[in-house]
């Protein structure tokens, strides 16, 4: 059942597996306003200077103070049922503050909620009592074992709805062609990837080699009519493995209120 699948296991290690958070992760960065329509603005009047075009992505991407999204999501793992999703998620950040709950699609039930705060990350759920881990040893895996395993520190600025600072730095390298802006950071034995089409993010691919390699390939589908974002994110796993995860927007409002009260403990 997915009540079961959405619960996190005790910190017995600095491990969670609590697949719907590895997911929504990229929610906060990629969440959008409205319905979702054909692309039909004009595309911008791109530059032939990649740190010119990086820039102005740069302050297309600017996060809001606080918003609220609602959203769906999916996944499945080889040889189990696919397992289902719904969720909100209240990101602030001017305080760096983070609250997601998430529910059963069908009755509506908290199956678990997760609260970032002072550097702790603060789990909970109707059968386990509160799970605190810190934020700097957080690690998060996807569905179960399956491949679809992504660090931390990929999301940790998205969660806020931010492009990572690493983008913007000497260590980042960058080539445009076309319309295409690929920005890549290599910290080995990692790999990151970052794809830009009309300064659209498209695709963010993550690579390990080591003794168990990692390929993981996020893409972003669709537009919304007068945004940046997409309407779906899909997660794939090349290696290992072929398994998928699906996020779909239903609502967001990028001009909410944050509250202390809203992040408390539970």
């Amino acid at each position: 059942m997915i009540l079961n699948s959405m619960i996190p296991k005790p910190f017995n290690t600095i491990r969670t597996k609590l697949w719907a958070f590895l997911a929504v992760a990229c929610l906060y960065f990629f969440a959008a306003a409205c319905e979702t329509t054909g692309d039909t603005r004009p595309p911008p009047d791109l530059t032939d200077d990649a740190s010119v075009e990086l820039a102005e992505i740069r302050k297309l991407y600017a996060a809001p103070d606080c918003y609220v999204a609602t959203f769906s999501i999916k996944g499945r793992a080889a040889g189990q049922a696919e397992q289902e999703a719904r969720g909100v998620i209240r990101a602030d950040n001017i305080n760096q503050r983070l609250l997601l709950i998430f529910k059963d699609p069908f009755l509506g039930i908290t199956l678990s909620r997760v609260v970032i705060k002072d550097g702790i990350v603060i789990l909970s759920n109707p059968r386990n009592d509160l799970q605190r881990v810190p934020l700097d040893r957080f690690q998060m895996q996807g569905l179960g074992n399956n491949g679809i395993q992504l660090p931390f520190a990929v999301f940790q600025d998205l969660l806020f709805a931010r492009l990572p600072d690493e983008l913007f730095s000497e260590q980042a390298t960058r080539t445009l062609t076309g319309t295409e802006l690929n920005v890549n950071l290599q910290r080995p034995p990692e790999d990151f990837r970052y794809r830009f089409n009309e300064r659209r993010l498209r695709e963010i691919r993550y690579q390990q080699q080591a003794a168990r390699p990692v390929d993981v390939q996020v893409k972003l589908e669709g537009t919304y009519r007068d945004t940046v974002f997409p309407a779906r994110i899909n997660l794939q796993a090349l290696s290992p493995g072929n398994d998928r995860l699906q996020i779909r927007f239903l609502s967001i409002n990028p001009g909410a209120v944050c509250r202390a009260s809203q992040f408390s403990d539970r």
